[in-house]
C-alpha cells in the first residue's frame, strides 16, 4: 500500500477487529482500543508499535498486503 493507515483501516482490511484479536490471541476490546483516542485509553488510531511486526505477519498469513510503512508513522504522517 506505501501509506500511514489508521487502525480503522487496518481493522477494515481484515474483515473486523475478532479477526486480529484471534489472530493475534488478544481480546477484540484490546484490538478496538487502537481506535480510540489517547485521552480514553486508546492509542489514537494507530496500531501501538509492539503489534506492528505481528499484525503485518498475520496479513501475510491471510493474505493481505500490509507493510511497516501501512503501520509505522514515517515522514509525513501525522
Amino acid at each position: 500500500m506505501g501509506f500511514m493507515l489508521t487502525a480503522t483501516d487496518i481493522i477494515n482490511l481484515f474483515g473486523g477487529a475478532p479477526i486480529i484479536a484471534s489472530g493475534l490471541n488478544l481480546e477484540r476490546t484490546s484490538v478496538y482500543k487502537w481506535t480510540y483516542p489517547k485521552n480514553k485509553g486508546g492509542s489514537g488510531d494507530r496500531v501501538p508499535l509492539k503489534w506492528a511486526g505481528p499484525i503485518i505477519n498475520l496479513a501475510k498469513a491471510r493474505g493481505i498486503t500490509l507493510g511497516y510503512e501501512d503501520v509505522i508513522p514515517g515522514e509525513g504522517d501525522a
